[in-house]
């Protein structure tokens, strides 16, 4: 048996080609360089080219101060022997769709965070014979055993000066029906709190693990939140809490529940 301080940890995230900066992408990154600094921790993305693995690199690189060594440990994985070669003692999934693509192939525990809108109105969550499934969440359209918030490694966060333009920057889910032109993220990527200091967040679907909220109350910009759709989401709990100085409440430390049950979890 792996003694724990020598167990492998591995995170996983599933690729995708239409939205290849997202909120999972990072919240991924996160986690990982946080485990790193108590286990082997490693990254593995599913279904990812070698380009665009360098592109998701180059970005973290611009959002990040970290030791740029860890970029060795975000690996690709885009077959069932290498997915079944990559699996930790420990293995973590952030979101369900990329806990689907891996977790079939791989016989060891799994924490999995529910996060609420990749898992369709049907979603059940998956229990296995061979190996532990523990699931996270906190709000009502999550299904969990575990209360987690899905929270921000800030401690990680390039500082930056406030911008000196008025330029505002506006954020808002899309739907089906959006007109926008461009709804598939381009190939480019820019840090907006380097870029802006004022920002207006318009609420008009259902937001599973906002990130964007807590960002701009860590860099402290000035920020307008519309509500349109009169949903109480992670939108719109996030913005309250910040707002009455609870920014602690979605910063990543060892007191997150995943955190702590990835590294002291010897039996379940």
């Amino acid at each position: 048996m792996t003694s724990q301080n020598n167990q492998k940890i591995s995170v996983y995230y599933h690729f995708l080609k239409d939205k290849k900066i997202n909120g999972t992408l990072f919240y991924c990154f996160e986690y990982f360089a946080f485990l790193n600094k108590f286990r082997d921790t490693y990254y593995y993305i599913h279904k990812i080219d070698e380009n665009d693995l360098e592109f998701i690199k180059s970005i973290f690189k611009l959002k990040y101060d970290f030791n740029y060594k860890l970029l060795d440990r975000i690996i690709a994985i885009n077959s069932i022997s290498e997915i079944y070669k990559s699996q930790g003692d420990k293995n973590l999934c952030l979101d369900i769709l990329s806990f689907n693509s891996v977790h079939p192939f791989i016989q060891n525990d799994f924490y999995v965070f529910e996060n609420g809108n990749s898992g369709g109105p049907n979603f059940r969550p998956s229990k296995s014979k061979i190996k532990n499934i523990k699931y996270y969440g906190s709000y009502d359209y999550q299904q969990y055993e575990e209360y987690c918030i899905l929270k921000l490694n800030f401690d990680i966060f390039k500082n930056f000066e406030e911008p000196k333009n008025n330029d505002c920057f506006i954020s808002m889910g899309m739907t089906k029906n959006s007109k926008d032109k461009n709804t598939k993220k381009p190939n480019t990527f820019i840090n907006i709190f380097e870029k802006y200091k004022k920002f207006k967040y318009i609420h008009n679907i259902l937001d599973a693990d906002n990130r964007f909220i807590p960002e701009c109350f860590f860099y402290k910009r000035d920020l307008k939140f519309i509500d349109e759709c009169k949903i109480i989401d992670s939108a719109v709990l996030r913005y309250n809490d910040c707002k009455n100085g609870n920014l602690k409440n979605y910063w990543l430390d060892e007191n997150d529940k995943i955190i702590q049950d990835i590294l002291n979890d010897n039996k379940w």
